[in-house]
This record gives C-alpha cells, structure tokens and sequence, in this order.
C-alpha cells in the first residue's frame, strides 16, 4: 500500500519488513505516488480528485458521510506524523513515478514481494502496472504474491482486465491472499492455487508493538477507543453506550480527522490502553486482536465484508462482528483459545513467505 495517512497500510508494510529481516533478508519498499502523497497537482486534480467526487456522490446515495480531502496542502500536513514514522522505520526508496526494471536493477532487487492490504482492489492505482507487477515485463526476477487482498467477495475486474491479469500472474512463483474467499475468486478468474495467509500485521506479536509506542505515556483515564472510519449513529450509540456501561469516557478517531499530531506510536497506544474497543476497520479489529482487548467490530459493507469474514473465521469469534449495535458487553473473550488458532495460521503464513523466498535466494 502506499505509506499515506493508513494506519494498517503503514503497519504492514513495516510488519512484513521485519518479518524479513529476521528472516536474514534486506527489504525495501519500492515506493511510487499513486495516491496523495507526493503526488503533483496536476495528477491530483486530473485522477484523483474526480474518482473522490464520484465516490462522494455514490456515498451520498448509499447513505451515511464521505469526506474528502480538498487540496494536497492540507492533506500532506495532516501525515507529517505518519511521514515521520515511515522515515525512521521503513527502508524505502525514493520516489518512483516511472517505476520500472531499471530502478529494480538499481537498488540491486533479486526478488518483489507484493502486498497486502487492498492492493488487489482497483480503487486509485494501476493495479495492473504496480501490484500485478506488469512493469516488470519480461523479465526472469522472482515474483512473490503475499497477501494482497480484494477485499470483496466477488471479482471487481472486468474481461479485458483480466485477461491481461491472467498472463501477469503466471510470472509469479508464489500467489497467497488475505481474504478466505479471495482463493476461490482467484482459482476462478486468474485460474490459480493461491493460499490464504495472514495480514502481514499478524505476523508479529503483542510484544512488537508495544516496544514501538513504549514511549508514549500510558493514559490514566480509562476509555473506550472508537476506531470509526466511517461514523454512523449506531456506531456512535454503540461508543457511548459501552463507555456508560464501563464507566469510562470515549475516544475517538477517524481516518478522515488525521492530525499531524496523530502519529501511529499514538494509534498504537490507544489500542494498549483502551478498555474497550468499537471499530468498523480492518486493521482495528486486528489490532484489537493483538492487543487482546475486548471488542466490537461494525461490518462495514462499503469498504468490503470478505475482509472481516476472514477475521471471523481466524479468531473464532463469531459474536464480536456485528450489523447492529448489542444491549450488552457479552462474554469475555478468552484470548488464550484466539492466540491458539492465531499462532497456528501465524506459523503457516511465515513458513509459506520463507519458502516462497527460498528456493532462489539461498
């Protein structure tokens, strides 16, 4: 994903790097413009700027508040924290607006990793180009999928974009997915086995994190942090009502309300601290699961329900992933029987990544 103003699509990218350093590899992350950040003017205006109107305008007729950022001023300010954390923990290149084999030739890659997060859904890149690794042409390097996800449960692409797919993905030595039902939408379209993997943030423990926010003060207010990335009433409800039920106040953040001052060692903090957690994210819930807290997770249909699914199915918490808000807290969760199933998965992904990896680099 590229580093932008996304908490989980930052974090992975630093997870799946640790990842491989220890496994004795030296990442680094290709790093392009394909969003906001660093991107010129007229790229914004002219690309982005009109696919954000249309989904504003599309939003207003499903309901509910899409807001979007106006200018790239105000937008690159807002990341300077996330900016920051790239800065002193992702090894990544400069940028690449032409990414090509020659910039892989120069910064001495022997093998590209693609993934995770939703790079796999057509949004505001070229999927084609970047994540299905096109610009690579015809050349012999080792092409590794790990864990990019659609994010849906049906296949976003159209005929003509998947033939071209079809013949990319044949160039890759290792295909894996975030989403359970992506290896069936995949087997389907792209006619290949790809295994279901962990999201790279998933691959690291409890222990990883805290050591990265360890210098952000523990709160001496007990909260409940609402993650909310897109707010409704009933999520708000849900929020309040969990505070009133604990005793305690609410937190909130949006990804639309980023502030330079909200830095990810201070996201990562919240979830540390927080009594109880009320999100409609992905990485939310993942890291509520990291963290072990006790949880509820809005299914959030517009950013894709496969994603949340696959969470589902992986803690075994069934009861935790809700349409409506629920009068009560429920049940503890007894994170020794999550941890379980998470390490076996967790076990399975990395030995997949080091395999794929392997058989040409060592």
């Amino acid at each position: 994903m590229p580093l932008c103003a996304n908490y989980g699509g930052t974090l992975q990218n630093w997870a799946l790097q640790q990842v491989l350093i220890r496994m004795g590899h030296e990442p680094i992350t290709l790093r392009f413009p394909v969003m906001y950040q660093g991107m010129s003017s007229w790229h914004y205006w002219t690309k982005v700027f009109p696919m954000q109107a249309l989904r504003f305008v599309a939003h207003k007729f499903i309901g509910g508040k899409y807001e979007m950022p106006l200018t790239i001023g105000p937008w690159k300010e807002s990341v300077r924290g996330m900016e920051r954390f790239v800065d002193e923990h992702i090894n990544v290149t400069e940028y690449l607006p032409n990414l090509s084999m020659d910039d892989v030739r120069r910064y001495g890659v022997e093998a590209l990793v693609v993934g995770s997060d939703q790079i796999w859904r057509p949004v505001m890149y070229d999927a084609v180009k970047y994540y299905f690794l096109g610009f690579t042409g015809d050349s012999d390097i080792l092409r590794i999928a790990y864990a990019p996800s659609v994010a849906l449960d049906k296949w976003p692409y159209n005929e003509e974009v998947t033939v071209q797919l079809r013949e990319l993905i044949k160039k890759f030595s290792a295909v894996s997915v975030r989403e359970e039902s992506s290896v069936q939408l995949v087997k389907d379209n792209l006619g290949v086995d790809a295994q279901w993997v962990l999201d790279p943030t998933m691959l690291l423990k409890k222990e990883d994190y805290i050591d990265v926010c360890k210098d952000v003060p523990e709160s001496k207010e007990p909260f409940v942090f609402a993650y909310i990335l897109d707010m409704t009433g009933e999520k708000r409800r849900m929020a309040e009502q969990t505070a009133k039920t604990l005793g305690c106040i609410v937190r909130y953040l949006s990804a639309d309300k980023v502030k330079k001052e909200d830095t990810i060692e201070k996201w990562l903090a919240n979830f540390r601290d927080a009594k109880y957690v009320i999100t409609d994210s992905y990485h939310g819930t993942v890291f509520s699961l990291i963290f072990q807290k006790q949880f509820y997770t809005f299914y959030n249909t517009y950013r894709g329900n496969a994603r949340m699914d696959s969470l589902k199915k992986i803690s075994g918490l069934e009861d935790r992933f809700i349409t409506e808000p629920v009068e009560s807290l429920g049940r503890e969760i007894d994170y020794a029987n999550v941890e379980e199933k998470l390490e076996k998965m967790r076990v399975r992904s990395v030995e997949y990544l080091a395999s794929a990896l392997k058989e040409k680099l060592n």
